[in-house]
């Protein structure tokens, strides 16, 4: 699981308890085991536990990581 250990950071964000969605038009900062990511927002679905970011985004993955 990718997301296991993953923390995203935002100044802003607008969560719909009853729709289970939510989302940033700020800066967004992420790191992890697996890398690093800095986007320009972002759009959780929790149902689907999918969160996709938005805008110019930069993913750093840390090659000791990778397998294969």
């Amino acid at each position: 699981k990718y997301s296991a250990g993953m923390t995203a950071k935002t100044e802003k964000l607008s969560y719909d308890f009853g729709k289970n969605y939510g989302e940033s038009t700020t800066p967004t900062h992420g790191e992890g085991y697996l890398g690093t990511l800095d986007s320009q927002g972002f759009k959780f679905y929790k149902d689907q536990n999918l969160m996709i970011f938005t805008g110019k985004t930069h993913i750093v993955i840390d090659e000791k990581q990778l397998k294969g």
